[in-house]
């Protein structure tokens, strides 16, 4: 209320605070909205962190659909590990990292009554949750899980946590197990390891059932795997046909704009060599499509600004490509002169400008420079982001 007063988390006992924050809707959050905030408004962002470790004091459990204090259990996987390394390795480490450590262990090992990962003990045991285990799309909860253990040893790692990270890295790439060689998707599986038939790779898009995934379908789910988009393209045999399921799922009209699993999809190409233009050219045709200043000018719900923050990179040049690990992915920026206010207190570089020949026919890059010098990669760490006072694209038709 605005004299500071809020419910407690499962008491609801009344606390006093006037920076307490509720709708954590972290299943979509986590995947780019946090990052912006790191970015642009780096308090906010670490007030909504130590609500979070508040919330985790009150109830015992990091938050996961949190709305008004009241936890939902909304959606699939552990988020709030994500966005709690994701912060902390982008520099904002002003929060009680300890408790915050506590709080993800306590959500990825308790093996019994576990609010947070349904079907854990299972998860831990053969590496995947089957169809058998009872847990709602087993392929996507795995995938989700595999994402916030891969956040975790990234913590770990920084911590010094040396047997933790071994553990939890490990685990971060189990999804491997339900990837099928003949279909190249990821697949449904029984606790035996069998494959679940009958077996439709559609089924399940526009928020029907399906018995693998949640809310989308095997097209949408089988490259949610941004930690190892690597490792992925060797599971397809190669670069060439890793892009052209990447090509088939556009093309075929599998690709959801309007929900998270695949949010990062366009940005896939960067990955393989000589065909970043694909990724230039799929988010100028997004942004053209999708956002536009009109009634239906969303692609869908904006998910507690995670739409928002996916226009804002495209059109500012960036993407924060894989959710707990401080790199961005560059992508041609749609105004000719954009400036990043960026707080003083955390960003001694002070605000960043990113400069093109932008134009509606200038969507392809040509060159990229940083501070005045050429710039080779289509990616670049947190840490030069943070740094650069000036990025340049020399944009081509």
């Amino acid at each position: 209320d605005v004299n500071g007063d809020y419910p407690e988390s499962k008491t609801n006992k009344i606390g006093k605070n006037n920076e307490r924050y509720t709708v954590f809707s972290l299943w979509d959050t986590y995947r780019n909205y946090h990052q912006l905030l790191t970015l642009l408004y780096p308090e906010q962002q670490l007030q909504m962190v130590r609500t979070m470790l508040d919330i985790y004091k009150e109830s015992g459990w990091l938050p996961k659909w949190e709305l008004n204090s009241t936890e939902t259990f909304t959606m699939v996987g552990d988020p709030a590990s994500i966005v709690l390394a994701d912060t902390y390795l982008r520099g904002l480490t002003d929060f009680d990292i300890q408790t915050a450590y506590e709080a993800m262990l306590k959500g990825a090992n308790t093996l019994e009554n576990n609010p947070i990962r349904p079907g854990v003990k299972e998860y831990w045991k053969l590496g995947y949750l089957s169809v058998d285990g009872g847990v709602r799309g087993p392929v996507s909860t795995t995938q989700e899980y595999n994402a916030a253990d891969f956040a975790i040893a990234q913590i770990a790692k920084k911590l010094g946590k040396k047997a933790d990270y071994e553990k939890f890295n490990k685990q971060a790439y189990s999804y491997r197990k339900l990837f099928d060689k003949e279909t190249h998707l990821l697949r449904p599986r029984h606790a035996n390891g069998k494959w679940y038939t009958p077996f439709n790779p559609e089924s399940g898009a526009n928020f029907e059932e399906n018995v693998g995934y949640i809310e989308g379908n095997a097209w949408q789910y089988v490259y949610m795997v941004t930690h190892d988009v690597k490792g992925m393209i060797k599971l397809m045999g190669g670069e060439k046909p890793f892009e052209k399921q990447l090509d088939h799922i556009f093309d075929s009209k599998q690709y959801d704009m309007a929900n998270e699993p695949d949010i990062a999809y366009p940005y896939l190409y960067n990955f393989l060599k000589g065909k970043e233009w694909k990724t230039q050219q799929k988010i100028d045709q997004l942004i053209n499509e999708y956002f536009q200043n009109k009634p239906a000018g969303l692609p869908g719900n904006e998910d507690t600004g995670v739409m928002s923050a996916w226009l804002i990179y495209g059109m500012a040049g960036f993407y924060p490509i894989t959710p707990a690990e401080p790199n961005y992915t560059f992508t041609s920026p749609k105004f000719t002169k954009i400036t990043l206010k960026r707080n003083p207190q955390y960003y001694p570089a002070g605000d960043l400008v990113i400069e093109s020949n932008a134009s509606p026919e200038n969507i392809y890059i040509k060159n990229i420079y940083v501070d005045g010098k050429p710039y080779k990669s289509y990616f670049i760490s947190h840490e030069a982001l943070k740094n650069a006072k000036k990025i340049r694209f020399e944009l081509t038709n």
